[in-house]
């Protein structure tokens, strides 16, 4: 297997919703990536960090 297909299978299995149980509620998350981002996951994530003070 090459680098690209490993590549194209980790992105499909990020594609796929997961499922967290946390204190008898469960949560779905459904991944939702921009083709055409100028964000990178970084970004996001401190802008999530710094968004509260």
């Amino acid at each position: 297997m090459n680098e690209n297909e490993n590549i194209k299978k980790d992105n499909a299995e990020l594609e796929q919703p997961k499922q967290y149980d946390f204190d008898k509620n469960t949560f779905v998350v459904k991944p939702v990536f921009k083709e055409n981002s100028t964000d990178t996951l970084g970004t996001v994530l401190l802008r999530l960090m710094t968004d509260g003070k």
